[in-house]
């Protein structure tokens, strides 16, 4: 019996083809439609919706919710008016001290595994959430957008945990807007030996007197601190050169009306010198030098010193760390926030750091356009 001739026209081939794309297009749409849920793991999150807040706060509860059909009722009035805001009974910034906190990581030695501890994290930032919302809510404040992702903020604990000197990155134009107490606060409970470093970066946008000011700021409150710029070395060199030529009429005259004598003039001289070293921007070698001489303790011949860079989004760590690399290894992007991850960066045999996501930490003394003028926010609002 002859065999059967099979079906090989164009069209079937092409009918075939069709059912193949399908079914690929299918699986494609599975995999894409879970991407999402992994990637948003470590986005920043800044603001949320009302529906947002919800299930996000139900989710690290482990609540679950299921729909059920119920007897539609028909609201005659849908006009609400807002209820009268009472004024808040707790004195201003009586309380703030104890409220306005960045999380914690908690214990681990209070859980028994890996599943246990994951719950108690979870547990701790819901709290710590709660909290901030009862001092807008009971208290009145209002709050900045700050970070709500807890991947996030893990990255943050883990580079505390790392360092043995703790790098807080400023913009120079405003520090008291970027700088985060309760962050140095959180370092020393981690370790007392713990070093917290103030880096004041774009110093190349200040003048010399500008500089002069903030350094006799810190250094009245005994801060560790210095100024520094990722601008090209020359044009850095330059921009000093004009503030020194523009200030030193002003400088010689004040100094010549106000010294006189060999003993005065050399007693001038030394605090001159003192105000030029602790305004001077640095380079990345003295940087280095001088962060290492803060912790004596460190056994370069055993481990490296690990320096961790932490700060707001936008303020300058990733082109700082380029800087003091010598070549880019740090993403640096126009839009805040580029880094998402800890990065662990060798420089060499005795230094490594250890490079925290940006985050914005809540805060009372701005809002979200102060956010938006000085870099740390990209501007995107979600309308709740």
């Amino acid at each position: 019996m002859a065999k059967k001739k099979s079906n090989s026209s164009v069209g079937y081939s092409l009918v075939k083809a069709s059912r193949r794309r399908r079914v690929r297009s299918t699986k494609v749409g599975t995999a894409v439609s879970t991407a999402p849920t992994t990637a948003g793991q470590m986005r920043s999150i800044t603001e949320e919706t009302d529906l947002e807040q919800f299930f996000a706060k139900a989710e690290m509860r482990g609540r679950d919710f299921a729909a059920e059909k119920l007897d539609p009722k028909v609201i005659l009035n849908s006009v609400s008016f807002p209820q009268e805001i009472a004024a808040p009974s707790v004195p201003c910034f009586d309380y703030l001290p104890n409220k306005l906190r960045m999380p914690r990581k908690p214990d681990w030695r209070l859980a028994g595994n890996a599943e246990a501890f994951l719950q108690l994290e979870q547990k701790a930032f819901v709290e710590w959430r709660k909290d901030l919302e009862d001092l807008q809510q009971k208290g009145g404040y209002i709050l900045t957008p700050f970070e709500k992702n807890l991947d996030i903020w893990r990255q943050l604990w883990r580079v505390i945990e790392r360092s043995d000197v703790v790098v807080e990155l400023l913009d120079s134009r405003n520090p008291l807007m970027f700088r985060v107490p309760d962050l140095e606060a959180a370092v020393k409970e981690t370790c007392p030996n713990k070093v917290v470093f103030l880096l004041l970066s774009k110093a190349d946008l200040l003048t010399s007197k500008q500089r002069q000011f903030w350094a006799d700021y810190l250094t009245d409150r005994g801060d560790h601190f210095a100024f520094w710029s990722n601008a090209d070395d020359r044009t850095q060199k330059e921009t000093e050169a004009q503030d020194d030529e523009m200030e030193s009429p002003i400088a010689e005259s004040d100094t010549a009306s106000s010294v006189s004598g060999k003993g005065n003039a050399d007693a001038a001289e030394a605090v001159e010198e003192r105000t030029l070293q602790a305004t001077t921007t640095l380079q990345a070698g003295e940087l280095l030098s001088i962060l290492k001489g803060l912790r004596p303790d460190v056994d370069t011949s055993q481990r490296p010193i690990v320096i961790g860079m932490v700060g707001y989004p936008n303020v300058g760590k990733s082109s700082t760390i380029n800087k003091i690399l010598g070549a880019k290894r740090a993403a640096v992007s126009a839009t805040p926030g580029k880094t998402k991850h800890l990065q662990t960066l060798i420089v060499d045999h005795d230094v490594t750091l250890c490079d925290a996501p940006g985050l914005v930490f809540p805060a009372l003394h701005f809002g979200r356009h102060h956010m938006l003028l000085a870099g740390s926010s990209n501007g995107i609002t979600v309308l709740s």
